[in-house]
């Protein structure tokens, strides 16, 4: 029999789901279950599906000082939430419904979802909240990477979704020893319950003033929730348990952080927290916080590198170069698909899932390997969709560098990228090709069937360090590329 990895926590843990409620089929496969889902390894960071990524931080940053959590207590009965519509808020699962123009909408609980529990599907909440989370509990051992997918294989269901929320984030802990919440997306703990996983996120998120709503915890209700769409048994059942870990992770957390973390409503938590009235709150402004501050910007920087090699190092590099100067990133960590090919063509699916979990934003990509020495103003006002560096070497003319990419998010370049990914395929295993000349037939194949508007970057944006410095040595290079392939290929 296998030895199950042993979890490292100040409290005692037991086999639980990683939903609220017991899950339901949701999207069900046809026919009996895969032969392989035995031999199927148990979620974890490096087994993750690959289109569902566990972003280095978090973006966006708040822009204001305070935010209010709405759980789902029958303690908010009490409260008008309209008066929360210009304020940044964050709903637990069914108080979606309830908030005008919410910030964020959180969840652990792909069963929310079941069209047999009538209550959301993954398009309403995230369509109406600004950004949504999901929250995956690693540690449940029923869920697998199947062929890709997450797959729940009690009742044979997928995941099928997960692409569509701005973040999921991969956990393994119920509480963090010693800290109670995690500090980041690496070690982000879950408490068995979204509400908790609400309150770490908002910490993360840089709010010095957090709110709880709604948070009651107490078993002795005779309704669990103020909307009446869980079953009141099966909370009951488990509200001892989310209290405890959630009052473990405040103790832990109070100790060494500046956040400020208070109930508005009725709660348990009082006991550890204190409780301020609405009225009182709303009364004194909100401020701009100057914590994790980051200018909301038309565009986002986004790149992955592959984990457990030295492309971590690069991308931390790029990654300071983005914080010196505030600008929008995401940049993942994926896993080693085995070579270095397979790594790189793995761009055009990612840019995919990129256009989606940033709608209304440009997709920049910059290589993880690359640093940005000045602010790149020129993606603030672009008017193409598509924007590459075709440049000119004596060994190659009229080639499409792929280290910097400026997609507008409309269904032209994401049908760009599918084109781009259906070359890399075509190609079958072993290609000697670069990605990058696949990107190149794309855009030319596209621009002759007059279906995208396409720019060639100046060479300042996709400045390769030596034979581009030397042929252009007059610029200065808003983007710098140092092509760590070239020493690292062969060891990934």
């Amino acid at each position: 029999m296998r030895r199950r990895k042993v979890r490292k926590l100040i409290i005692p843990t037991r086999q639980t789901n990683n939903a609220q409620t017991k899950p339901i089929s949701i999207t069900k496969r046809r026919g009996p279950t895969p032969k392989n889902s035995r031999k199927a390894a148990h979620l974890s960071e490096k087994s993750l599906s690959l289109n569902v990524f566990n972003s280095s931080i978090i973006t966006p940053s708040p822009k204001s000082n305070r935010l209010f959590i709405i759980g789902g207590g029958p303690s908010i009965n009490k409260i008008d939430l309209g008066l929360l519509e210009n304020e940044d808020t964050m709903c637990i699962n069914a108080s979606i419904n309830y908030v005008k123009n919410p910030t964020y909408f959180v969840t652990m609980d792909y069963s929310y979802f079941d069209s047999r529990r009538n209550i959301n599907t993954v398009d309403e909440v995230v369509n109406k909240a600004k950004y949504s989370y999901f929250i995956l509990n690693t540690n449940n051992t029923n869920l697998r990477n199947i062929n890709g997918k997450i797959t729940d294989i009690r009742h044979n269901f997928v995941y099928d979704d997960l692409h569509k929320f701005s973040r999921v984030i991969s956990s393994s802990e119920i509480v963090i020893k010693d800290k109670g919440f995690g500090i980041s997306t690496r070690n982000f703990a879950n408490g068995e319950n979204s509400g908790f996983c609400g309150i770490q996120l908002a910490a993360i998120l840089g709010y010095e003033e957090i709110y709880l709503i709604g948070f009651d915890l107490d078993s002795n209700n005779k309704e669990t929730h103020f909307h009446k769409k869980y079953s009141n048994s099966q909370i009951k059942n488990k509200i001892n348990d989310y209290k405890k870990y959630l009052f473990t992770a405040l103790s832990l957390f109070s100790k060494d952080n500046n956040t400020s973390i208070s109930t508005v409503t009725s709660s348990s938590l009082e006991k550890l927290i204190p409780r301020k009235s609405l009225k009182s709150i709303l009364k004194h402004g909100k401020v701009v916080s100057t914590v994790n501050k980051i200018e909301e910007k038309p565009y986002i920087i986004v790149s992955y590198y592959t984990t457990n090699t030295p492309y971590e190092k690069e991308a931390a590099k790029l990654i300071k170069s983005l914080q010196i100067l505030r600008i929008p990133y995401d940049v993942v960590g994926v896993p080693n698909l085995g070579d270095w090919q397979s790594n790189t063509r793995f761009k055009a699916k990612f840019m995919q899932d990129m256009l989606i979990r940033h709608k209304g934003k440009s997709v920049v990509w910059v290589d993880s390997d690359a640093v940005i020495h000045s602010y790149p103003d020129l993606f603030d006002s672009y008017s193409c969709d598509v924007a590459v560096r075709w440049q000119d070497f004596r060994w190659r003319k009229n080639e499409c560098l792929s280290g910097t990419i400026y997609l507008a998010n409309n269904p032209q370049t994401l049908e760009l990228c599918k084109r781009w990914e259906g070359n890399n395929i075509s190609e079958g295993p072993g290609a000697k090709t670069f990605e990058q000349w696949n990107l190149g037939k794309a855009i030319e194949d596209m621009r002759n069937e007059g279906k995208i508007k396409d720019e060639n970057l100046p060479p300042e944006y996709t400045m390769i360090f030596d034979s581009m410095r030397q042929m252009y040595p007059n610029i200065t290079p808003v983007i710098e590329h140092f092509q760590a392939s070239r020493k690292l290929r062969n060891k990934v």
